[in-house]
């Protein structure tokens, strides 16, 4: 390379004698520029990027997304009448109101972490536009999935593993997660998974900490062919099942039929969160805490918040909306069991149903039960709330006006044998019911009482058995500072099982005393015991 002062002096031309010596100048000086140019470029594509700069480049990458018509067949845009009459669905859908603001909050309190937001870690511009070699036109759901794979999962993933540089973010983004380990240390090493299910466009987004995995939501990826962005515009989201969509026909709307999907898949999980993606619009899904049949939908089309550049509206791009889901979802509490409806006063004979809650008895409540069933035109009678086992699911059964609340413990076809064994473990254990074990109301048989079983998560079920409603999930009150005491709690309860003559008489297996199957009972402040399914050898 030319130095300055050679480069001062070759720039008299008169210094030279020939032609020759003075073109030989011109391309020395032409490649220093060109070099000196090529530098500078170097420079300025190697330089690493801090966060709002990825996520300017993430936006732009998701503006490469382009569509074409699909040759092989997809998801299907609407649902049959057949169909319709059996897939679960929310009673009603409502506007998720409060998620922007939630998603705001945490995107602030980031942005306040300024040696998080500032720091030039994340890759070059050149890097990530790398990314532009694999993305390829969409005409199926895949292709939607294989599109974020690259734009919005790998960085994701990069992000993360920076937010755990910050203990602060640790203790107040990822409390829950952090307390349920034992080693809280090992949150700072988990990482973001992203796990496409087996012949479907669904993908578990979860996060793993010590061989811990924490669901987050999931996602369905859906093409613009399944799913037009223009109806996701149009389709309002204030609707009551029954009578806007079933009575209305709506259920050959697309986005109804991809809510019920998702809503199903939820049901069968137990994930509360949900994110339907067609590479152009966002819809955000959520069961409610307290009425799981209230489904809040929120919907995001990026196209019409942003234009080509993200500069100032980081929050806004799709990236930053998976984030800030994501962290929102690690946050939200888990549903409670309980729905429990108070006596109405002003009934004339509120005085004969109890003090505060309705007392009748179990062959009164199962009578009412049946009418109700048998008067029922619901796809389901009872109504879920995201609890099941391998061959059973648990759901809520109330008496309107009445005030009860119980269990359904409703087993699939194939195993409805299980389940009459269990109802007789119940009626030769009277004296045990409401302690160590669920009080029992009786069996109800579908066939017999309305000529068809019910269909839950997708499985048939003929019969169920109704529980008093006994606590909440031991899992979800097993912590650090907790286990120690429910285990000896859980010792307790094996010996108090062990000494009942009956339940001894009944089997030679072993009493399955495992986390899923126990509850925990606030008012009475013990464990109780909730699984007979798999308990005989």
């Amino acid at each position: 390379m030319l130095n300055r002062k050679i480069h001062n002096c070759l720039l008299k031309a008169g210094d030279y004698e020939s032609v020759e010596n003075l073109s030989r100048f011109v391309r020395l000086r032409n490649a220093h520029l060109v070099h000196q140019k090529s530098y500078t470029d170097y420079q300025d594509r190697s330089r690493s990027t801090n966060f709002a700069e990825l996520l300017n480049i993430c936006h732009k990458l998701s503006r490469l997304l382009s569509n074409t018509v699909s040759s092989s067949p997809g998801l299907s845009q609407s649902l049959d009448q057949e169909e319709a009459q059996i897939a679960p669905y929310p009673q009603r859908i409502v506007d998720w109101d409060d998620l922007p603001e939630l998603q705001e909050m945490v995107w602030n309190f980031l942005d306040e972490r300024t040696v998080f937001s500032n720091d030039h870690v994340f890759p070059s511009e050149f890097q990530c536009k790398l990314v532009e070699h694999s993305i390829y036109p969409i005409c199926s759901s895949k292709d939607v999935y294989n599109f974020r794979h690259q734009t919005v999962h790998r960085f994701l993933r990069l992000i993360w593993t920076q937010l755990l540089s910050d203990e602060t973010i640790i203790t107040s983004c990822l409390r829950d997660a952090y307390h349920c380990l034992a080693d809280p240390c090992g949150i700072a090493t988990s990482t973001l998974e992203f796990e496409l299910q087996a012949d479907s466009a669904d993908c578990r987004v979860y996060l793993l900490a010590d061989r811990h995995e924490f669901p987050i939501f999931f996602v369905q990826y859906l093409s613009t062919q399944e799913l037009p962005t223009s109806q996701i515009r149009q389709q309002p989201t204030k609707l009551h099942f029954g009578r806007d969509v079933l009575n209305g026909g709506g259920m050959q709307s697309a986005f109804i039929a991809a809510v019920t999907r998702a809503y199903a898949r939820m049901l069968s999980t137990g994930e509360r969160s949900c994110l339907l993606d067609t590479g152009e619009a966002l819809v955000f899904l959520q069961a409610d805490g307290a009425r799981p049949d209230v489904l809040r939908i929120l919907k995001y089309i990026p196209v019409d918040e942003l234009g080509e550049d993200a500069e100032g509206d980081a929050d806004k791009t799709v990236v930053a909306q998976y984030l800030t889901f994501a962290l929102v979802s690690l946050q939200d509490v888990a549903p409670s069991q309980k729905w429990d409806e108070e006596i109405d006063q002003k009934c004339p004979n509120a005085r004969d149903h109890g003090i505060e809650y309705h007392e009748i008895d179990s062959a009164v409540l199962l009578n009412i039960l049946y009418n109700q069933l048998a008067q029922s035109d619901q796809p389901y009678a009872f109504r879920p709330i995201h609890l099941h086992g391998k061959h059973h699911h648990y759901l809520k059964g109330a008496i309107p006006g009445y005030g009860y609340t119980f269990l359904a413990k409703a087993a699939e076809t194939g195993y409805v044998e299980e389940l009459e064994n269990e109802f007789r473990i119940y009626q030769n254990l009277p004296a045990s019911q409401g302690f160590e074990i669920p009080v029992c109301l009786g069996m109800v048989d579908f066939k017999a009482c309305i000529g068809r079983s019910h269909t839950y998560y997708g499985k048939e079920c003929e019969k169920v058995l109704l529980l008093s409603c006994s606590g909440v999930s031991a899992v979800s009150v097993v912590d650090k500072g907790s286990v120690d005491h429910l285990t000896e709690d859980r010792k307790m309860l094996e010996l108090e099982l062990g000494d009942i003559a009956e339940l001894a008489a009944m089997s030679t297996g072993k009493v399955d005393l495992s986390w899923c199957n126990l509850v925990w009972n606030q008012q009475e402040e013990r464990l109780v015991w909730i699984n007979f399914l798999f308990w005989q050898d």
